[in-house]
């Protein structure tokens, strides 16, 4: 692991030699990842240490979703106007010092206020995020970007989780929150070094074309106030912005159907999986090392599924396909429920770990292709609306799949995972038949704006 996170990050480091927002990018993101690989082994136990059970933190994390439904619209907008950088570090620096406030707070009140806060916050500037790698990335070349940034935070985040309980041993849980949160903190300063991003973005896109750049006149100081106060009012108005795009455009219609399937399947797995693994028979100091084992071969394999999706003019096949692997690896899961003992737990094992091939090969292939379908003026609300897909999936995922666990046992929620990513497919076929073939600047986002 150690040396593939070495490669990883030489790779890296000569793709984005001439690219510095990307080093950018990804020192913060390797920052974040060794606090999140800190956090996370550690988090729920120290919630319900305060007297949280497991019901208020579920609801924790669902109600950590509502707020990003119509947040992340509403800030993709502002940073296509505005700029990334500002909104990233704010916010970024907000959720760094929620961490240690997590380890001081002792009455469970504040506590649950404070994780949703947290959540609420980092999850509405998930699309900036990916907007600001897409701004920084070449056209050509944007899936191996994500796969090999994907790929390299992956691996520190891994590497941070299995140092999490060497960290705990020696400063204890609240220690360990204390350190997690410097290394957010820290994460949030490097945002500092971003330059690009929003309007400056847009004038190294090529084809690209600025709103009033075609006219070829320059505006007077009465139309550029007008224009000014259309664009506040233009942010305002995104807060419906899901719906109402998602109705005039077919393409980004299928997409959100698509991101919120994919993610309303993916949220079956970080409940379910150790259950399931546990009533199999796992002992739970197993389950750890094999939830890890599925992400060290995730991150080993995007690197790769990026490099050969850049060859091809068509990036679709490859998302098609992992689609489809996915599926069946979920759906194997799922039958693990219903085959004798000694056989079940080599198929989870199996299953599970060799989910992460198709998963890690189709995963930069999507975020190149969505990034590829938004309107680099719009970008940010782009995404932002395809964020608010995927908060909805948040929402929803938790309960639905808890109903269904309750009434046919952990196993079934695989099942519904697989149902999820086949209609993540059949809407991912959707986008390729419905594809547009004129300038992405001219798309229904920019033309009704």
């Amino acid at each position: 692991m150690i040396r593939a996170g070495i490669q990883a990050a030489r790779e890296l480091g000569g793709l984005t030699r001439e690219l510095p927002d990307l080093r950018v990018i990804a020192g913060a993101g390797m920052l974040g990842a060794v606090g999140a690989g800190l956090l996370n082994p550690v988090l729920s136990l120290h919630l319900a240490s305060r007297g949280l059970d497991v019901g208020r933190i579920g609801l924790m994390f669902t109600l950590g979703s509502l707020l990003p439904v119509v947040l992340q619209p509403a800030l993709g907008a502002l940073s296509d106007r505005m700029g990334r950088r500002g909104i990233l570090l704010g916010v970024y620096l907000s959720t760094s010092l929620l961490v240690p406030a997590l380890a001081l707070l002792t009455d469970p009140l504040p506590l649950a206020a404070a994780l949703c806060a947290r959540l609420m916050l980092d999850r509405s500037v998930a699309p900036l995020r990916a907007a600001a790698v897409a701004d920084s990335a070449p056209p050509a070349r944007r899936a191996m970007v994500f796969g090999w940034l994907a790929s390299f935070t992956n691996l520190v985040l891994v590497g941070a989780m299995v140092g999490s309980s060497l960290t705990v041993a020696w400063v204890g849980t609240r220690g360990t929150l204390a350190v997690a949160g410097a290394f957010f903190f820290a994460s949030s300063l490097a945002w500092l070094g971003l330059r690009g991003g929003g309007p400056a973005a847009l004038a190294r896109e090529p084809g690209a074309v600025a709103p009033g750049a075609a006219r070829g006149e320059r505006e007077g100081r009465e139309q550029r106030e007008r224009r000014g106060k259309r664009g506040l009012a233009q942010i305002a108005a995104s807060l419906a912005a899901p719906l109402r795009d998602a109705r005039r455009d077919p393409v980004l219609a299928a997409l959100v159907v698509y991101q919120f399937c994919f993610v309303f399947a993916l949220d079956a797995f970080p409940i379910y999986l150790p259950l399931f693994a546990v009533h199999l028979g796992v002992p739970q100091a197993w389950v750890g090392p094999l939830i890890a084992s599925s992400w060290l071969v995730f991150a080993l394999v995007q690197p790769v599924g990026g490099r050969l999706a850049d060859r091809g003019r068509d990036r679709t096949p490859w998302i098609l396909g992992g689609l489809t692997g996915m599926a069946v690896c979920a759906a194997l899961l799922g039958v693990a429920g219903w085959i004798a003992a000694p056989y079940a737990l080599p198929l989870l094992a199996v299953a599970w770990i060799a989910m992460a091939i198709p998963d890690g090969l189709s995963r930069p292939a999507v975020e190149a292709r969505v990034v590829d379908q938004a309107p680099p003026a719009e970008r940010g609300r782009f995404l932002g609306v395809l964020g608010a897909a995927a908060a909805l999936a948040n929402v929803l995922a938790p309960v639905s799949y808890g109903a269904l666990a309750r009434r046919a046992g952990p196993h079934a929620t695989f099942l519904l995972s697989a149902v999820a990513l086949c209609a993540a497919l059949l809407a991912m076929d959707r986008v390729r038949a419905r594809a547009r073939t004129a300038d992405p600047s001219l798309t229904s986002l920019t033309r009704d704006s």
